[in-house]
């Protein structure tokens, strides 16, 4: 039995209906519509509820459609009325039970009246036994209370297919699940169906989810096209599943035009609802995903539709018969290796150290997607939660070992993907980079055994990332469906991205850009009172220079190690030093101990890894990629010692290492430094301008000096008058206003509101603004002569600056000292430069 329409009539098919369907098939199988002899059944109302059904006549239908749906009858034809087109018959369930006496028997039909002796049944007096049996006992339609004759009409609403919005309404008090009987099938994959509750029957029609079949019905320029090919084949597999059958209707949602999608489950033998017709159909290749439906499912179902219509291609299931599989965008990977994790570069990407090919190779997390780190693509500004999952990966797998089994590849645009409107063409001249994925696991205890975790499982589990929604064809991991679960715990939990409440904004104090010096010298005390200070390591810029992050502080500063020093960027060995504290350090947790900040305001100290404590300028120097600071370290440390083992190893850098060489090295410079002592170089100078207490400028007290100075003077202003304007850097002649001579000066820059120059006096040391008018061009004969003024610095003192207290009472003390003119005889202790003027920190 196809379907029962009403209390008294059954459509049957051949029970081996569906085998017989070829694939190109443009008609249904043969189908009889009987109505069963000798009796009548109330009849039903109007699916859109414009007629009312007869007293009990819903009841007597669902009786027969219980009794005989999907059953195998036998049943005779007793006689056909042609004017109505209608065939009248007998029909027995199992060859024994006859339908229509278990109808009268039940009181939900009575028996025919007829004279005519052809339509008589053969079993008329049965029939009117148990018809009387019925009305004694008051049965179904014999029932003449009144509350139960209104109880049995149904109050039908129908909704129509524009009004999705209004079913998922009433059925989100159960959980999006409703149970119902399908009424009939138009497109294989859309179905018409009822939900009776108590005295309401709402007629629906619900597309199910996530798929679309091949069209038996479909309207071209208002006419009916031929059905697609393997349209027949689908119609019939879904009416044999669920035509006239209990369902549950999960409801996913509505399209856009207020459709109703919901994924449609049938009982299997043991009367559970576990066969999906969906997934059904795939199996069958009788249906292909559809992306956009699929998508508002959940992400396990969808994942269970893709992984069926993924087999059916693989087995060129029916409408996949001539299915290849596709050769751009992605190829699949069988790579499995072991190694260390060195850095994290994302919530989904890792960096893992292969000690078998020593490489570090990059892995994108499979079927998954974390949220975006900032970036110059998101003018950046990343996603919520970007910074967390990272955070959370690096606690759990760096300088971990783990076991990664490569699964597939993908080619990525670079800049973005190309819009969708551009042809094939040009977007196969973009350029693309291609990503590898896999499953990256790590061994974790668990109540005393040892177990293999999956990354992208406790990322999604916590909410910190979420599954890819994968097409069909899309290569996927190969646990896709656990991550999917994993994902919908989050979901349910509402953890982290799922909980719709973003994390604030973090808060850093960055010391490690440029132009911070001064503010890392404000917390340079504070650090060096905290002792030992807990830190991460944020990136690893070269073998003994980190940037680093203390979470505490909120700080992100620059350090590097105090008593050791790596090869500099292009010296031997200097990707050797990055490449260990790479493998070290990168992104693990440390210790450090704060001594002092440089003049670019990097931190110096030392820098000790966790768990154990590890010094790094030990294991530098002790691998021989480092070189030991002795002057800094107190004698017999044990980085010097370090370094003395790795010398007698010939490692890294002292691969090529002598001691009798470096004896004799060391005698060189020994002697050189006696006699660098031993030499003392004494010049004559007059004091010209005192800058401070420190710092003054001076003449060189001999004939050089003197000639220039007098041959200066003889000039004069040139009497046409200043020639325009001067640009910075440009040498001049300039009336000094103290005097009213001429002297030679550097112009140092123009002042718009004043309209006057800076200079500085390049013979003197000192500087004044003055106007357009006290200034001329110079003759090239003094303008090449090297400047007379030299800045000089007392050695061995520090006195303060003018802006510090007491620093003008130093800088008059200095004065009064050298400053009338006389000559100073001068020992030279260290030579910084030849000539060092025209700057402002002179």
């Amino acid at each position: 039995v196809k379907e029962v329409p009403s209390g008294d009539q059954v459509v049957v098919v051949a029970s081996n209906a569906l085998q017989g369907v070829a694939s190109h098939a443009a008609a249904l199988p043969a189908e009889k519509r009987i109505t069963i002899a000798a009796i009548n059944a109330p009849r039903l109302g109007r699916r859109d509820g414009t007629t009312q059904d007869e007293p009990f006549a819903w009841g007597s239908r669902e009786n027969l459609r219980k009794t005989l749906i999907g059953k195998p009858v036998v049943f005779k034809i007793d006689y056909a009325v042609e004017s109505i087109g209608r065939e009248f018959g007998t029909v027995f369930v199992n060859e024994k039970e006859n339908a229509a006496y278990a109808q009268i028997a039940g009181g939900w039909a009575r028996v025919k009246e007829t004279r005519n002796a052809n339509e008589v049944s053969p079993y008329a007096e049965q029939f009117k036994q148990a018809e009387d049996r019925a009305k004694q006992s008051g049965l179904g339609l014999w029932n003449k209370k009144t509350e139960a004759q209104e109880a049995s009409v149904r109050n039908v609403v129908a909704i129509g297919k524009d009004s999705g919005e209004e079913l998922i309404s009433l059925a989100s008090a159960t959980g999006g699940v409703v149970s119902a009987v399908v009424e009939g099938v138009g497109n294989p994959h859309v179905l018409r169906v009822s939900m009776a509750e108590a005295s309401t029957c709402t007629n629906a029609t619900v597309f199910i989810a996530g798929i679309t079949c091949p069209l038996w019905s479909k309207r071209t320029e208002g006419e009916a096209a031929q059905p697609e090919p393997f349209s027949v084949r689908a119609k019939v597999m879904v009416e044999s599943m669920v035509l006239n059958r209990d369902v549950q209707l999960k409801l996913e949602g509505t399209d856009k035009y207020g459709n109703v999608y919901a994924s449609v489950l049938v009982k299997d033998p043991q009367g559970n609802y576990t066969v999906n017709v969906g997934e059904s159909l795939l199996k069958a290749g009788l249906a292909k995903v559809v992306d956009w439906s699929a998508n508002i499912m959940s992400s396990l179902g969808a994942s269970k539709l893709r992984s069926e219509e993924r087999l059916a291609k693989q087995g060129k299931v029916a409408i996949w018969h001539n299915w290849q599989p596709p050769t751009d965008g992605g190829s699949t990977l069988s790579d499995t290796f072991k190694g260390t994790v060195v850095e994290v570069v994302s919530g989904d990407t890792i960096l893992v150290w292969s000690s078998k090919d020593k490489t570090e190779k990059r892995v994108q997390l499979s079927s998954i997607r974390a949220p975006r780190q900032p970036s110059k693509a998101n003018n950046n500004v990343g996603e919520p939660f970007a910074l967390e999952a990272k955070e959370f990966l690096r606690s759990r797998l760096i300088g971990r070992e783990v076991s990664v089994k490569m699964e597939y590849t993908r080619k990525i645009p670079i800049g973005g993907a190309a819009a969708t409107n551009e042809s094939t063409s040009n977007q196969s001249q973009q350029p693309s980079r291609e990503l590898s994925f896999g499953t990256v696991t790590i061994e974790e205890k668990d109540k005393g055994t040892v177990k293999q975790v999956n990354a992208a499982t406790m990322l999604l589990v916590r909410g910190l990332a979420q599954a890819v929604k994968h097409r069909g064809d899309d290569d996927r991991s190969s646990v896709y469906d656990d991550l999917l679960e994993a994902e919908s715990q989050a979901i349910k939990a509402r953890k982290n991205i799922h909980g719709g409440k973003k994390p604030g904004a973090p808060r850093i104090n960055d010391l490690s850009s440029h132009g911070s010096q001064a503010k890392s010298k404000q917390f340079l005390p504070f650090l060096q009172r905290s002792g030992r200070v807990h830190a991460v390591v944020d990136y690893v810029l070269s073998g003994h220079r980190l940037k680093l992050y203390i979470a505490k502080d909120s700080l992100s500063l620059t350090f590097s190690l105090s008593s050791v020093r790596c090869p500099g960027k292009g010296e031997p060995f200097s990707e050797e030093a990055l490449r260990f504290s790479r493998l070290h350090c990168m992104q693990r947790d440390v210790d450090i101990e704060v001594e002092s900040v440089d003049r670019i305001g990097t931190f110096l100290g030392n820098l000790y890894i966790h768990p154990k404590g590890q010094d790094l300028s030990q294991l530098l120097v002790s691998s021989g990629l480092a070189t030991a600071q002795e002057y800094k370290l107190p004698p017999g440390a044990s980085v010097i010692q370090a370094q003395n083992h790795a010398k007698k190893a010939k490692l890294g850098i002292w691969q090529n290492y002598s001691a009798e060489e470096e004896a004799e090295k060391a005698d060189l410079a020994a002697s050189k430094a006696h006699a660098d002592a031993t030499r003392v170089e004494t010049i004559k100078l007059r004091a010209t301008n005192i800058v401070n207490g420190n710092l003054f400028y001076g003449q060189r007290a001999d004939d050089t000096t003197s000639s220039l100075l007098e041959q200066v003077g003889r000039l004069s202003i040139s009497s046409d008058g200043p020639s325009g304007n001067y640009s910075a850097g440009e040498i001049v002649m300039c009336k000094f206003s103290g005097d009213g001579q001429l002297y030679r000066a550097k112009v140092e820059s123009f002042d718009i509101p004043s309209k006057q120059y800076q200079v500085f006096y390049m013979d003197f040391g000192n500087r004044e603004k003055v106007s357009a008018s006290s200034i001329s061009p110079i003759p090239l004969s003094v303008k090449s002569a090297a400047p007379l003024a030299v800045a000089c610095r007392l050695a061995f003192v520090k006195s303060p600056s003018l802006e510090e207290d007491y620093g003008v009472e130093s800088a008059e003390m200095l004065h009064s000292l050298i400053g009338s003119g006389q000559i100073l005889a001068g020992r030279v202790e260290e030579r910084t430069s030849d000539i060092v003027q025209g700057k402002k920190p002179e």
